[in-house]
């Protein structure tokens, strides 16, 4: 299975990261978030969202196009 684990400031931003790494559509893949983001107080403290993609089975076909 083809995975991409990605992070940003928001879940929606990690995904598409994780998307524009892997060149498919977000129908086309499971998402997993690892870590919600948690906002800094004063600056500190802050973690980015992390979330790992995995492509569907039937998405394969699509993606072995991208990489051919």
């Amino acid at each position: 299975m083809t995975t991409a684990e990605a992070s940003g400031r928001t879940v929606d931003e990690a995904v598409e990261k994780a998307l524009a790494q892997l060149g498919v559509a977000r129908s086309e893949v499971d998402i997993e978030v690892l870590q919600e983001p948690k906002a800094a107080l004063l600056g500190f403290g802050g973690r980015e969202a992390r979330i790992r993609l995995t492509v569907r089975p039937g998405a394969a076909d699509t993606l072995g196009c991208v990489f051919r």
